[in-house]
């Protein structure tokens, strides 16, 4: 693949590597909070069975919605490409470590559902000190960037 200098950024091998990088660490992160969530956290009263799915349909749609988007070239940035490209793998980075986060901190009680269990209590440390939802939140900063 020969890369000029007006390609677009995702056709070089850098910044390629960067992306799917942390797409890797984004999806390996899911996998395992749903393997923990499914096998190890049934626990508790299942709450709002559409949250799950409207999750998952948001999660879908930001991927192929940012895969998408970099094909247009009408959505093609012309001016100060590398700078924002740079801002999405933040934003990207950021929602990962958001994420990955609120999990580590709810630790047993966290689930890929809405459940309500007798023994939990209001968490407000970690993320949760800021921001009430911070796992979704670092879903929506990852989308962010990832587009």
């Amino acid at each position: 693949m020969s890369v000029t200098p007006d390609s677009p950024l995702y056709q070089q091998p850098g910044t390629q590597l960067a992306f799917w990088f942390l797409f890797g660490l984004f999806a390996l992160g899911e996998l395992a909070m749903r393997f923990r969530s499914g096998f190890v956290n049934r626990g508790g009263t299942r709450l709002e069975s559409w949250t799950l799915v409207s999750v998952v349909v948001g999660v879908v749609g930001g991927i192929l919605g940012g895969l998408a988007s970099a094909q247009w070239r009408m959505a093609e940035i012309t001016v100060g490409r590398w700078p924002v490209f740079i801002v999405g793998l933040a934003l990207m980075a950021a929602g990962v470590f958001v994420r990955q986060w609120a999990i580590f901190v709810l630790g047993r009680f966290f689930t890929a559902d809405v459940r309500l269990r007798s023994a939990q209590t209001v968490v407000e440390k970690g993320p949760y000190r800021w921001v009430r939802h911070p796992a979704y939140s670092g879903l929506v900063l990852f989308f962010t960037g990832m587009v």
